[in-house]
């Protein structure tokens, strides 16, 4: 196989601005742009499941199709009403908080552990 250098210039191009602004971006939110992606994931893994579709969740939410198609996207930063809110019509857990108490601390601070999609963090 023959080496071709103009080639590998042509493919090695600085990034555009919109190319740079966007990894820029994902660098910056990468921790919580991967937990949202994990949510979203959960989501279409429950409406598979139980043969709910966007638009049934979108009644079920009292929200428009575009913003049930926003949040399984995978780049929204949810917040806790909304996750909630989908978990009571959905009835899963998408998150789970268990608050445990280290009796052997000095402080006896409580400490939790948070479970998204079967995973602890």
């Amino acid at each position: 196989m023959r080496f071709n250098v103009e080639k590998l210039k042509a493919l090695a191009q600085p990034m555009s601005p919109k190319e740079q602004a966007e990894f820029d971006y994902r660098n910056k939110n990468g921790e919580w742009l991967h937990l949202s992606r994990g949510i979203a994931l959960k989501i279409h893994k429950t409406l598979r499941l139980k043969g709910i579709s966007r638009e049934e969740l979108a009644g079920m939410l009292e929200i428009s199709l575009e913003q049930v198609n926003e949040l399984l996207s995978g780049k929204v930063n949810f917040d806790l009403k909304t996750i909630a809110r989908i978990q009571s019509v959905l009835d899963v857990k998408i998150i789970e908080i268990n608050f445990l108490t280290n009796s052997t601390a000095r402080d006896n601070t409580e400490h939790f552990d948070v479970t998204l999609d079967e995973k602890t963090v």
